[in-house]
């Protein structure tokens, strides 16, 4: 019988990792582990959390630290001064998961708040502009999805429904199962691969209908239990393995049309997004919809709103232009 100590439903994480964390830390390190699962972080995110924290509080196990009282700001910056990692990105996420603990030892009132402010950043967040496919694009993804006639368009056409109305990722898609699906009630209830979060979403009478039309006109004779399989390579419990397919099924729908040519399938779920922001749904409901567990991450999606996001111009009356002509 295998033991443990059990992080999440979809993260397990043994003693032999736990032995790392020095003695007088380990109950400190697993409430914040278990803390971190509530929040619903992802299972990559949790060992991220688990092995920066091994690193850390070996270091000052080695540099005399034998009690979370004795941590300070100066043991705080010397860890981060001699912490290398080869690029100033990868040590600012590194830095931002030790901050993140110290957050944590500071809300269990162990250290003191400013304690936090020395581990720096050492460069700033990036932060770019989303995506989102532009009318013309959809057009030609909503006439391909309507055409589609052959066994491989419709297995596109279903996937890429799927993403642009429902804002499935393309690893939850290649992973859909039959008895994720109920048509009588027009919902879709999975557990998503990145997050380990379940989800119900309703789906339109189009997409239901590419996903029926698939599965009953396009997709080969197999006792797979999965929706999507190969087309090629058709033994009978086979599903398909990558993302790969999800990427082509939005290149396919777009080539030959004068559009750009789109290759990453994410793409979807931010205009499925930018849809409802666009639509006035709450940011709690388009947070729920995407399946995420706050509404944080909607906010990079504001900006996609232009008709809103004019009414948060500032006006330049008494900003007058001083000096010579330009």
């Amino acid at each position: 019988m295998q033991t443990g100590y059990v992080g999440t439903d979809h993260f397990i994480y043994t003693p032999s990792v736990m032995v790392r964390v020095p003695s007088w830390c380990r109950n400190l390190v697993e409430s914040y582990i278990a803390e971190r699962t509530r929040e619903e972080k992802s299972s990559s995110t949790i060992k991220g959390d688990l092995y920066a924290c091994i690193r850390f509080l070996q270091f000052l196990d080695r540099n005399g630290v034998s009690m979370i009282k004795d941590l300070t700001p100066q043991i705080i910056m010397e860890f981060s001064l001699q912490d290398i990692h080869k690029t100033p990105s990868a040590k600012n996420c590194f830095n931002g998961k030790i901050r993140n603990f110290l957050h944590f030892l500071a809300n269990q009132q162990l250290i003191p708040r400013s304690s936090v402010l020395a581990m720096t950043s050492n460069c700033a967040t990036t932060v770019r502009i989303v995506k989102v496919l532009s009318p013309e694009q959809k057009q030609v993804i909503l006439f391909y999805i309507k055409n589609s006639t052959t066994p491989m368009e419709l297995r596109n056409a279903a996937m890429i429904s799927l993403g642009l109305n429902l804002g499935l990722r393309a690893c939850d898609i290649i992973s859909l199962r039959f008895s994720d699906i109920s048509f009588p009630n027009k919902t879709i209830s999975l557990i998503q691969q990145k997050t380990g979060v379940p989800i119900q979403l309703p789906f339109s009478v189009g997409t239901g209908n590419s996903i029926y039309r698939y599965i009953n006109e396009g997709r080969p004779q197999s006792d797979s239990p999965y929706v999507f399989v190969p087309h090629q390579n058709r033994n009978t419990q086979n599903r398909l393995k990558s993302c790969c397919a999800c990427n082509k099924a939005l290149e396919n729908s777009l080539r030959n049309s004068g559009c750009e040519v789109v290759t990453s399938f994410h793409i979807l779920r931010k205009t499925f997004a930018s849809n409802l922001l666009a639509a006035n749904n709450p940011i709690s409901i388009i947070a729920s919809a995407l399946g995420h567990s706050g509404i944080q991450s909607v906010d990079p999606y504001l900006a996609t709103n232009k008709r809103m996001m004019e009414f948060c111009s500032i006006g330049l009356i008494g900003i007058e232009l001083q000096g010579g002509r330009l």
